[in-house]
């Protein structure tokens, strides 16, 4: 006679969520693996090759600017890190996070010093807290027009807030320059 097994509930608690789940310890089936988003309005195929480079030409436009507007002014860039932007979903959240390997790896050994996105907090009393005097750059959404033209948006923040811009990017043999960057709302 075979006994009556049934699942035991357990809970766990989630510390970055600071919620509790409780499951059945039934395995859960495989989460859907969101395919690549489509192009809209009017993007085409992404150059899978070329990303990290349109990002980079991008970030050092816009630290130049950044650089620039600090030589004239009483505002200095303090630390300088460098991020990514990922729209979760169209219209949704965006998740900042550090920038690929071979666009960190592009800055790295600079004066003074660009550093990835998660260098930027810290540790207080057992809670995150972002460190202060600093700016960060960071890239989003690629819309690409062509293989050798595209759009991304970009944002400068500081601690007296952020600005939000597109780039315009085109290629000429192997380098990508910046043609335009303009605020976006």
């Amino acid at each position: 006679m075979r006994p009556n097994l049934r699942p035991v509930p357990s809970c766990v608690v989630l510390l970055g969520l600071l919620g509790v789940s409780c499951t059945d310890r039934t395995p859960a089936p495989p989460a859907p693996r969101a395919a690549a988003p489509a192009p809209t309005d009017g993007c085409g195929p992404a150059v899978e090759d070329q990303i990290d480079n349109v990002r980079v030409a991008v970030l050092e436009e816009m630290m130049a600017r950044a650089a620039r507007d600090a030589a004239a002014g009483p505002a200095t860039l303090g630390q300088i890190v460098i991020a990514e932007e990922q729209r979760l979903q169209p219209g949704g959240q965006v998740f900042v996070h550090d920038a690929s390997p071979a666009v960190a790896a592009h800055f790295a050994g600079r004066t003074p010093p660009v550093e990835n996105y998660s260098s930027a907090f810290q540790m207080d009393q057992g809670h995150t807290v972002r460190k202060e005097n600093q700016t960060a750059f960071s890239t989003g959404d690629i819309c690409w027009s062509s293989p050798t033209r595209a759009m991304v948006a970009a944002r400068t923040l500081t601690g007296a807030g952020n600005r939000r811009s597109t780039a315009k990017v085109e290629r000429s043999g192997d380098t990508w320059r910046v043609t335009s960057l303009e605020p976006r709302r």
